[in-house]
């Protein structure tokens, strides 16, 4: 069961923490481990997508494919953060390989696409719903007949269920209307219908999301999607097609808009405008282009990404920052992190959360959580008015006298606000940088009253 601040986590499916869970206890905790599923999933769809594109279209459109899709930042960035967006790219790339395949007349196809919609299911739930949405467009499109389903379509059907309904089941059996409440109500419906979170966003935030993470290539993406509509040779690529436009659109009328949604559509549109890209390549090469124009052609396309990706620097820095529940830019989290490490071997009491205590904005706890691997507490002085979308995750603190008492507590805080302590708790530092200092908090002991005072 996926957790928080060791709590029960009904945010997401459990399939990526399942993943990660395995390597912590094989290889033990660690940033890398943490990060490894999305980056071996990220790994593994350029190397899917580059094989499928070389055994249909040639080594050139299997190279354009690969390179447009490693210098997408958008997608690079999924694949180091650790999260769930790089294994559902993965996971919806293989179901539209597996749709490609079915629609060509391979019926075994229906094992691959309902297989991978299982695994994209259980990897970021109704995230994943573009997949049959993306089916049922490709069939009243091509106007697909009773003959391109049959029995394995159902077998594939099973599959999703036997594959699906087990944790489901178990969550719902163990936590009831907790996790219904959470898990579809307020990450589903909620999310779907309102900005929530502090996420307020203008219908075409997806296309400044394109903009910036994936400069040049974005200039691209219109031309080749119309060129597989309107190209037969380029059929097979339709189903990529469909699914980009399918996402983008989804993920649009979606109130709650974040940049990593649509990391899924950065592998389907990099096949296709590889594809494209190498097509207007041997259209060059067959106009007879000497070396030297052919050089000076790649030195400028050169030229334009490195011009692209300098001017789109600062608003894709923006984009991907943390972002708290009210829209404030977190502090930066190397330095309590690094001292987290380094302070590691000290010892702390086991008794209650590590207490985290910063200036506005407050910290969110996320590192402070992985490299104590114990509860976490956010705490401020004196009780302050929350932002308008309170967000339990990063942003939940409590005043810092109703956590204190006799018996020490550990306590990570700003240097500036430890001149704010009341003159009646102590603070015994036990390691410190430039910024950061963790020790021990208490309130002392009164000392007993004289007999003779209290006659």
């Amino acid at each position: 069961m996926p957790a928080w601040n060791f709590h029960p986590w009904f945010e997401k499916p459990p399939l990526l923490f399942w993943i990660t869970a395995t390597f912590f206890r094989i290889f033990g905790v660690s940033e890398f481990w943490a990060r490894a599923a999305s980056a071996f999933s990220g790994i593994a769809t350029t190397v899917i997508l580059h094989r499928f594109l070389a055994r249909r279209y040639g080594l050139t459109a299997a190279w354009s494919g690969s390179v447009i899709l490693l210098s997408t930042f958008g997608y690079l960035h999924v694949c180091r953060a650790g999260e769930t967006d790089a294994l559902l790219a993965l996971t919806e790339t293989l179901a539209l390989i597996g749709l490609i395949h079915v629609r060509e007349g391979r019926l075994s196809g229906w094992l691959l696409f309902w297989g991978s919609f299982a695994a994209a299911f259980m990897t970021k739930g109704a995230a994943s719903i573009v997949l049959p949405l993306t089916l049922v467009c490709i069939a009243l499109v091509d106007r697909w007949r009773p003959r391109q389903f049959g029995r394995m379509f159902f077998a594939g059907l099973g599959l999703f269920f036997v594959v699906v309904l087990p944790w489901h089941l178990a969550m719902w059996h163990e936590f009831g209307s907790e996790f219904t409440g959470q898990y579809f109500g307020l990450h589903v419906l909620e999310r779907a219908s309102s900005q929530i979170e502090g996420h307020s966003t203008h219908a075409w935030y997806y296309l400044l999301v394109l903009l910036v993470s994936a400069p040049p290539w974005v200039l691209l993406y219109p031309f080749s999607l119309i060129a597989v509509f309107r190209n037969a040779e380029l059929r097979s690529l339709r189903v990529l097609a469909v699914f980009v436009v399918v996402i983008l659109t989804f993920f649009t009328i979606v109130q709650t808009r974040l940049p990593h949604y649509i990391a899924p559509v950065y592998p389907a549109i990099s096949a296709v405008t590889g594809v494209y890209l190498a097509g207007l390549m041997q259209r060059a090469r067959a106009g007879y282009l000497t070396l030297s124009s052919r050089s000076a052609l790649v030195a400028g396309a050169a030229l334009i990404w490195a011009i692209a990706v300098a001017v789109t620097a600062h608003p894709r820095k923006e984009l991907h920052s943390p972002r708290m529940s009210n829209g404030v830019v977190t502090p930066d989290t190397h330095e309590p992190a690094a001292l987290l490490k380094q302070a590691s071997h000290l010892a702390t009491p086991s008794q209650g959360p590590l207490l985290l205590w910063s200036a506005p904005p407050i910290a969110p706890i996320t590192i402070a959580l992985f490299y104590s691997q114990r509860p976490v507490q956010q705490v401020e002085l004196t009780p302050s008015t929350p932002p308008p979308a309170l967000y339990e995750y990063t942003w939940n603190p409590v005043p810092l006298t109703d956590e204190l008492g006799t018996t020490p507590r550990l306590l990570l805080a700003e240097r500036s606000v430890l001149a704010q302590l009341p003159a009646n708790v102590t603070f015994t530092p036990a390691a410190s940088s430039t910024h950061w200092v963790l020790g021990m908090i208490a309130r002392p002991t009164p000392p007993p009253a004289h007999p003779e005072a209290a006659r």
